[in-house]
């Protein structure tokens, strides 16, 4: 192969196009891409400034609220809250064997896989031609009389009669592609000619392939890809051809053919992404081998518009000089945190290299290599932005994600657990299994497809850094979102409960929550949906700080929020010792609290009623009178409503808080009412002078005053009620109105007062018998 033909690449764009229109013109999926960053991508990678603004908080509240101080007799223990970051790795990779000393529970390998394989999605005849489309998520069956066509979403299946007349001869299907409404298929029936199949009309026209313009390569049809429903990209060993089906005679429209010579290529649909690979070139090899240095080998990437192909930058590979080698099941274009991402397998030195890009203005600008712990042939998954790299000779997988910066799985080596009803029909490992790009599985041997899925409830994962195991939970997308919540919320109880976690890093965790809880709640209002795990306050208040207060309080009334969230073998028992104090709860609950505010989010008066239970179990009403001082805990009726019970019998003064707090709501029905429930008659009716209207019926008001058998009292509020009905009504002078209902009390006014005042004074409404001007409270 001469050099020439290697570095000689040729671009033709069809002039009939308008290079402003392919410039401006961006695919449906690019745009479905851009807007998701637009509204998710800030929820994984904080910035250094977000990361100094959640330090500076952390210490202002530090500041503000300080550990010691909090008793009014007893000082807190700062060593037994607070212990130094220990010098350890965030990753935990020695994980052949798992330690099982933490946990009494006794458990299988089973038990703590991660990976599990159920029942088969799809069961087809595995005779013939089987090809997995990776565009469309289609496995294509090619026999020689029909093609059959089984789509992996619930679509029906579609058959086709392998035998198509083209230049009045009969073909036969190498490969097929199906174009994303189902409306055209594109099937490679030689290695240089298609034939293009209208679904709706039945009208089949035939493509040939560019020739080669290289004199050592001949033509051969790699792959088809579709890339909108009328756009169709052609590779094969020496051309990369972008085309538009036309209605007329001529089948296709080429807009744009770049020649070079490839020995395959991979396609990202999710991102329109194309990874060419050139073969080996053996003149350039000979000069490696000479300066002793390793092979230089390169991917050229391209991106793929609707009108016209982008050239990006090459990217070099290097390898070994004794077997430069790159085979194309060691590689895999997919798309990983919204990122398009080349994985590359390289075996002989048990690593895998990835390339991917900071920025989405950039392509594979950054590069990474990962141990593979193992010897043997690999094959490589994705599920959920992770990587899994099953290893064929001991059967076992590791998952690894390369949002940490620790180049090391983050799972021990664990097989795939088979959860199907009937395990013998699954062959795990088998030879014949291939693995396709996402968390597809296709058993060439049976005919079945299997979905790979993750179960992270056994929690066996690597990660010994708190911060970066709440991160990576939150990370995970549906359909894992539901479980990754409950695991976040068990695993922080857990640590409150069992690890005697530093309270800087429980502020961090509380910060991670409500910042991830926030940009939900933004997206939400946005209108888009979330596929990430939402984990509200009302979340964090009855599965962790409630659990929490119930073991604390040996409350049995609470006894059913005492139940594990996740069945993980490392889950605490309720006769596990407790490493947290009623007081040390009273501090995580107040930090919670400063951070929501720091964040100006709202915190419901639930935590508020809590900071109350606690500080009563605590006896520290001093910092009860502080809180609600200094507005810490919150003005809410439902906490007005709480002190009110509190200072009825716990803890008197709590009374006086509650009508205070009432006056700052102006609740003044809620004030009357408990002012007559403990006799205190006339403070309800000034109040109702003061405003100049009734807050509670006349006739409630007198059903109290005759019940405490007080004529005196009876006096003043009846003279001042009727004042009152002056102010309410003075068309009707200073009479009670029928539907007051107080005839009767008029009547048992005039009976106990006659023989002292004349009846008519007191229908006078200028009597002066009782001065209601000194009623008014001011």
């Amino acid at each position: 192969m001469e050099k020439e033909d290697m570095d000689n690449t040729i671009d033709i764009i069809n002039s009939d196009s308008e290079e402003g229109e392919d410039s401006a013109q961006k695919s449906d999926i690019d745009s479905d891409i851009e807007e998701e960053e637009n509204n998710g991508n800030q929820l994984f990678h904080l910035t250094k400034k977000q990361k100094k603004q959640d330090e500076k908080i952390i210490d202002e509240i530090e500041e503000e609220f300080p550990l010691n101080g909090l008793g009014k007799n007893e000082d807190v223990d700062s060593d037994s809250l607070e212990t130094p970051n220990e010098d350890k790795s965030d990753l935990d990779i020695d994980s052949e064997t798992l330690d099982t000393e933490s946990t009494s529970k006794s458990f299988t390998v089973d038990d703590l896989s991660i990976l599990q394989v159920g029942d088969p999605i799809l069961t087809f005849d595995n005779s013939g031609i089987i090809r997995y489309d990776d565009r469309s998520k289609r496995i294509i069956r090619i026999k020689n009389d029909l093609i059959t066509i089984y789509p992996l979403n619930g679509e029906p299946k579609i058959s086709l009669k392998n035998s198509m007349s083209v230049d009045n001869e009969s073909r036969h299907a190498l490969d097929a592609v199906l174009n994303p409404n189902r409306t055209a298929i594109a099937i490679t029936v030689t290695h240089s000619l298609i034939v293009i199949i209208d679904m709706t009309t039945g009208a089949v026209k035939s493509v040939s392939a560019k020739e080669s313009k290289f004199k050592s390569v001949s033509t051969k049809i790699l792959s088809i890809v579709w890339i909108t429903n009328d756009t169709i990209l052609i590779l094969s060993t020496t051309s990369i051809e972008l085309a538009k089906m036309t209605p007329s005679t001529n089948p296709l429209n080429t807009m744009q053919v770049t020649h070079t010579i490839i020995d395959f290529c991979k396609y990202d649909a999710e991102n329109n992404i194309l990874l060419v690979s050139p073969p080996i070139n053996m003149s350039q090899l000979i000069k490696y081998r000479k300066n002793g240095k390793p092979y230089k080998h390169y991917f050229q990437a391209w991106l793929v518009k609707p009108k016209t192909m982008e050239r990006l930058d090459k990217i070099p590979v290097f390898l070994s000089n004794s077997n430069p080698q790159i085979r194309e099941k060691e590689v895999y274009l997919t798309t990983l945190y919204r990122v398009p991402t080349i994985i590359y397998i390289c075996t002989e030195i048990q690593e895998f290299k990835l390339f991917y890009s900071k920025s989405k203005h950039t392509y594979f600008d950054r590069v990474r290599a990962f141990n593979l712990y193992a010897e043997g042939e690999f094959s490589c998954s994705f599920i959920d932005n992770l990587i899994v790299i099953h290893n064929h000779h001991s059967n076992l997988s590791r998952i690894y994600d390369h949002y940490f910066r620790h180049d090391q799985p983050i799972s021990p080596p664990l097989p795939i657990k088979c959860s199907a009803k009937d395990p013998s029909i699954v062959s795990l490992y088998s030879k014949n299994w291939e693995y396709c790009s996402d968390r597809f599985i296709i058993d060439h041997e049976k005919g079945h497809v299997y979905t790979l899925s993750c179960n992270f409830s056994s929690r066996v994962i690597s990660i010994r850094n708190k911060e970066l195991r709440l991160n990576f939970f939150l990370g995970r997308t549906k359909p894992f979102d539901e479980e990754s919540r409950l695991i976040i919320l068990d695993e922080i109880r857990d640590w409150i409960l069992y690890d005697d976690i530093d309270m800087r890093t429980l502020s961090k965790l509380f910060l991670l929550l409500n910042r991830h809880c926030k940009m939900i709640d933004d997206i939400k209002s946005k209108g888009h949906q979330v596929k990430y795990p939402y984990i509200t306050p009302h979340d964090v208040y009855e599965h962790i700080f409630c659990v929490v207060f119930s073991r604390l309080s040996s409350d049995s009334s609470n006894s059913e929020k005492m139940q594990v969230v996740s069945s993980s073998p490392w889950s605490k028992g309720p006769d596990e010792p407790l490493m947290v104090s009623s007081r040390k709860l009273l501090i995580i609950v107040l930090r919670y609290i400063f951070i929501r505010l720091k964040h100006s989010m709202r915190v419901s008066h639930e935590y508020f009623l809590f900071l109350l239970e606690i500080l009563v179990l605590n006896e520290d009403f001093a910092l009860l009178h502080q809180l609600i001082q200094y507005k810490v805990i919150g003005d809410s009726l439902p906490i007005a409503t709480h002190l009110r019970r509190l200072g009825e019998g716990v803890y008197p003064p709590a009374y006086q808080l509650s009508i205070d707090m009432l006056f700052r709501l102006e609740k003044y029905v809620e004030i009357c009412e408990m002012y007559m429930e403990v006799g205190e008659v006339m403070k309800a009716i000034r109040l109702m002078l003061k405003h100049g209207k009734y807050f509670i019926a006349p006739a409630s008001i007198f059903e109290v005053v005759v019940q405490l058998q007080n004529e005196l009292l009876f006096y003043e509020a009846y003279q001042a009620l009727r004042y009152l009905n002056y102010q309410t009504h003075p068309e009707h002078g200073r009479s009670f109105l029928p539907e007051d209902k107080c005839e009767a009390y008029n009547e048992l006014f005039q009976t106990i007062f006659s023989s002292a005042v004349r009846g008519d004074d007191i229908d006078d409404e200028d009597s002066t018998l009782c001065d209601t001007s000194q009623l008014i409270d001011t």
